[in-house]
């Protein structure tokens, strides 16, 4: 954000670097400064778990993006999105709730969906993820997958998706832009909410309460969490107090 102030646009590359959270939040850091950021990672090659678009074993890691423009209205414009179909995470939650996962997530090893989300961590893997598009337009996700594996692996030098990958990590590109410096601030912000007004203004189809944009569905969220707490279902909270056992972290209360 200090580079963007001074040279009105930056990019930093991360290499040698752990898991960095959610990736909505630092792109979110330079809305905040009224400035526009950009961040990608990868999983340093190792952590595969997406098919390209027309194969049928895990080769990229999900890959998200996140973009973030300042406004004028309550929250922030961000969007933080996967490359594949569904994040891993998602995954991991309907494995925990031993729940089936929805068509059009999984492709099997034997090139059929799949919906059982125990074959995506099975050894050998049963499953990977579909990219995003699914079966009729994946060759798009797969498409920007593939580049930010080449700027974030590559390109950071933190590892690329190989056969010989073992550690999974994030390579990083961060890019800020000062939107002082194309056009006044005020006006970026009163342009960018008029073009929300516009997109929400859309007729919807039927069944369609509202038409939400990017971070909005997250800002609704958080005040509706805020306000009546976090679920955790049995399995998840399980393994996060075998971990703070592990780890001689005080014993947790559920409340």
């Amino acid at each position: 954000i200090e580079k963007a102030r001074t040279q009105h646009i930056s990019l930093v590359a991360v290499h040698n670097s752990n898991h960095i959270g959610r990736l909505g939040d630092y792109p979110q850091m330079a809305a905040q400064q009224n400035m526009v950021g950009i961040v990608m990672v990868n999983a340093g090659g190792a952590g595969q778990s997406v098919a390209p678009f027309g194969g049928t074993s895990r080769r990229l890691a999900t890959n998200p993006i996140s973009i973030a423009v300042p406004t004028s209205g309550e929250f922030p414009l961000i969007l933080d999105m996967a490359t594949s179909v569904v994040a891993e995470g998602k995954v991991r939650v309907k494995r925990n709730r031993k729940q089936k996962t929805p068509d059009g997530w999984l492709i099997g090893s034997d090139g059929r969906p799949a919906n059982d989300p125990e074959a995506l961590y099975s050894n050998p893997p049963g499953a990977a993820i579909m990219p995003l598009g699914g079966l009729l337009a994946g060759h798009k996700g797969f498409g920007l997958a593939f580049m930010i594996e080449i700027l974030t692996g590559i390109l950071t030098k933190a590892g690329y998706s190989n056969e010989k990958a073992t550690r999974v990590s994030n390579g990083t590109v961060i890019i800020v832009i000062d939107v002082a410096t194309f056009l006044p601030v005020e006006e970026f912000k009163r342009q960018v909410q008029d073009l929300v007004r516009y997109i929400k203004t859309c007729p919807r189809m039927p069944g369609v309460e509202d038409i939400l944009v990017a971070g909005e569905p997250e800002f609704k969220e958080e005040k509706k969490r805020l306000k009546e707490g976090i679920f955790v279902e049995d399995e998840t909270w399980s393994q996060i107090k075998k971990l703070a056992q592990e780890f001689g972290v005080k014993t947790l209360t559920r409340g």
